[in-house]
């Protein structure tokens, strides 16, 4: 053998032997990750089940501590999702990530780098129903303005949303362009801005009409989430249920102990 096949078999052995030593220093939840990470991406596809908790705690021989550090790396960067009572998925692509900041679709996407894009499914005056009128502050069958839309990322389908307004707060919408942010044509045109919400985020199964829209299979994990929005004097003025794909949204809470 040649000095210089000597010198690239020493190298590559002392590069080896670096990245074992460097591996071997690792804390236990992220060999744990890095093990999990690599069959996520060259053996496992977008929806596959990953193992419980219970299960890696065998496999790995750690407590749930460690195996919960590593879970929660692998959600942290969009690797998997967790649905509760279902258990932990493997991702589609990029995981979006929303905080409880009050913000609309338009403004997430773009803060995230993804062009935002929505498509109208149907939109009328109709008659509130008594939930409806309720979250409203209006009476059952007093009329409203019903808007449905397919909310996208780059082209892929991210959500369906349904929202009702007052119709008297937004005589004439049904005749405006809705495919750009309805909050910002909100607050130009009718004066309307958003200050609060209560809203609930529920685990869900995706009905038959709501996966066909997202390209999902029927019974797929879905979040719903339910927003009543109110302006600054705390008078609602718009509520909304979206419906998002499990493995293309996820929402992060900072919660603090008082």
């Amino acid at each position: 053998m040649s000095a210089i096949g000597d010198l690239s078999l020493n190298t590559t052995s002392s590069e080896l032997l670096r990245e074992t030593a460097a591996l071997r220093r690792l804390p236990k939840y992220a060999k744990i990750r890095a093990e999990l990470e690599s069959e996520i991406l060259h053996s496992l596809h977008p929806r596959d089940p990953l193992p419980s908790e219970r299960e890696l705690m065998d496999r790995f021989r750690v407590s749930r501590m460690t195996i919960r550090q590593a879970m929660d790396s692998l959600e942290s960067d969009g690797l998997i999702y967790r649905i509760q009572g279902s258990g932990t998925f493997v991702s589609g692509r990029t995981t979006i990530r929303k905080s409880p900041r009050l913000s609309s679709f338009t403004e997430d996407m773009r803060e995230r780098g993804h062009v935002p894009e929505s498509r109208t499914i149907s939109k009328e005056i109709t008659l509130a129903d008594s939930l409806v009128a309720g979250d409203l502050g209006l009476l059952q069958d007093a009329v409203v303005f019903r808007l449905k839309r397919l909310r996208m990322a780059d082209g892929s389908p991210i959500a369906v949303e349904e929202t009702y307004f007052n119709n008297d707060l937004v005589d004439g919408l049904i005749h405006d362009d809705v495919s750009g942010s309805l909050h910002e044509l909100l607050a130009e045109k009718y004066g309307i801005e958003l200050d609060s919400a209560d809203q609930s985020v529920s685990a869900i199964r995706l009905s038959d009409s709501d996966a066909r829209l997202l390209g999902e299979t029927p019974g797929a994990p879905g979040l719903m989430v339910c927003s009543v929005g109110m302006n600054r004097r705390g008078t609602p003025v718009e509520k909304a249920t979206t419906i998002y794909r499990a493995d293309r949204f996820s929402f992060n809470f900072n919660i603090t102990k008082r």
